[in-house]
């Protein structure tokens, strides 16, 4: 499952949605993340799963 912590939806970007400001400790089965807050990278990091930044995947969708 992937997750995106995020205030808007990002086009081409499926998974569950959560508002970073609601975070309070990382989500069971999670296998991606998708975020630019430093505090949950480290959690989920900390707990062997991968992490994307936000901003990777915005300057992508931009770029053409």
């Amino acid at each position: 499952m992937k997750v995106i912590y995020s205030n808007e939806k990002i086009d081409g970007v499926d998974g569950r949605y959560i508002n970073p400001s609601l975070y309070s400790g990382i989500v069971r089965g999670v296998t991606l993340v998708m975020t630019d807050h430093n505090h949950i990278k480290e959690a989920y990091e900390a707990a062997g799963v991968e992490v994307e930044p936000i901003t990777k995947k915005r300057a992508k969708r931009g770029s053409k």
